[in-house]
């Protein structure tokens, strides 16, 4: 690795590392936590460190991959530096964080779930609906197909507002950044971001290896079949066939890790704090990872076959996994144990969505239901007909009183928790 022109020698030893991190602290008011916390998402070329930018101008993977002496000195320092009381109050910090930012105003009523009611039936796609999602605000519906396309709707009249192109493969997945950012994933093997407001595609993704000005995010060497977004919102995993996960920067599209699962990946879940990423693959094993060390923490076998779906629960203490088969598995996280399962489907479960309330949990099928089950009993709420073929997704809105559905007979389908008046339109 050269060295930047006009820079000074590398650090050589634990105590120039020390001191140059100090001397970091004392010009940025920051702590050590906020530094290790930078590093592990790869933010080392951000100008909230001006020095690192100037002096040094690698980026976390170029670190990372050539173990270069700064990075195994800084990795040092900062593993004795910071205590494990610090830094568990850093970790606490980040997470409530996250949930501030996550929380969204809700009904001063719970919704109840056990008399819904059909709204919409939006037919506009050519091919099947493989994932459908709903903004932050409430207010869009993005629904991504295999007909290559995504389209994004008008919540609460069933209008289509836009039709995005670009993949050149089915849309696998769909999941907004915010209620103006898009991200889609397609099994052509790129992660797209987008404008909503002009449909554009957006600059600010790009792999670390490639101009800035690229569009697209590349990695994978197979298709991509799911991705998560980590609640505040900063990392995004994506999981493939070629067996890994991928974990990128949202703000940099920067790959900043790999965990390798040995397996096809057919599902991806983060934990409610983002620091356990659950992944499912087609040999029946669930793989928890710890993303603070970096490593695998637990690997759950299920009797499944094929986990085509996972969500943690909304206490944080439980993980649900669909199956192949049709049923839905609940694990203790602590002690890494089955618990439950809810049997009822006669179908694979492809997509599992809890309530924002966190009282209910929704599982689209492959017999072409969907259920409603009580999120602390276990019991099913109701049983949703309607589609012709099998359900691909399910989301729920953030006041948890909507619910969409995807499913391969092209349509997507908006279900209300509570009966009323309201006319029942059909859009086709």
């Amino acid at each position: 690795m050269s060295q930047p022109p006009g820079t000074k020698n590398k650090l050589t030893n634990a105590e120039e590392a020390i001191e140059f991190v100090e001397s970091l602290l004392k010009k940025n008011n920051n702590s050590l936590e906020d530094i290790e916390k930078d590093i592990f998402i790869g933010t080392w070329n951000n100008l909230k460190y001006p020095e690192i930018a100037g002096k040094y101008s690698w980026g976390y993977g170029t670190l990372k991959n050539t173990a270069s002496k700064l990075w195994k000195k800084l990795e040092e320092v900062l593993k004795v530096k910071v205590s494990q009381k610090k830094l568990k109050g850093a970790v606490e910090l980040a997470s409530k964080s996250s949930r501030q930012e996550q929380q969204q105003p809700r009904s001063p009523l719970l919704p109840n779930w056990q008399n819904p009611q059909l709204l919409y039936s939006l037919a506009e796609h050519q091919k099947g609906v493989g994932s459908v999602t709903i903004s932050p605000d409430g207010k869009t519906l993005a629904s991504g197909s295999w007909d290559n396309t995504i389209k994004l709707w008008d919540l609460e009249s069933g209008k289509l507002q836009r039709t995005l192109t670009g993949h050149l493969q089915d849309v696998a997945s769909v999941i907004f950044l915010d209620e103006k950012t898009l991200l889609s994933a397609s099994y052509d093997r790129t992660i797209k971001r987008w404008h909503l407001d002009t449909g554009e595609l957006l600059s600010s993704l790009y792999n670390y290896s490639t101009p800035m000005e690229s569009l697209t995010m590349n990695g994978h060497s197979q298709w991509i079949e799911c991705f998560a977004l980590s609640p505040d919102r900063q990392v995004l995993a994506s999981g493939s066939y070629d067996q890994t996960i991928r974990l990128w920067n949202i703000r940099t599209g920067e790959e900043i890790h790999i965990c390798r699962h040995g397996e096809q990946i057919i599902s991806v879940a983060f934990n409610l704090d983002g620091w356990i990423l659950a992944s499912g693959s087609t040999n029946g094993k669930i793989k928890l990872w710890d993303l603070k060390q970096g490593k695998l923490k637990n690997t759950l076998y299920s009797n499944l076959e094929w986990i085509v779906s996972l969500a943690f629960s909304p206490d944080g203490k439980a993980l649900f996994s669909g199956g192949k088969n049709g049923k839905i598995e609940k694990w203790d996280l602590d002690s890494g144990q089955l618990i439950d399962t809810l049997d009822g489907h006669s179908g694979a479960v492809f997509s599992l969505t809890f309530s924002p309330d966190g009282q209910t949990l929704a599982s689209g099928s492959q017999d072409k239901t969907i259920r409603l089950w009580n999120f602390h009993n276990g019991g099913v709420l109701q049983t949703l007909e309607g589609h012709s073929d099998m359900v691909m997704s399910v989301n729920f809105s953030p006041d948890a009183q909507r619910l969409v559905s995807g499913s391969r007979d092209k349509t997507i389908k908006i279900w209300r928790a509570t009966a009323n008046d309201q006319k029942l339109y059909s859009f086709v």
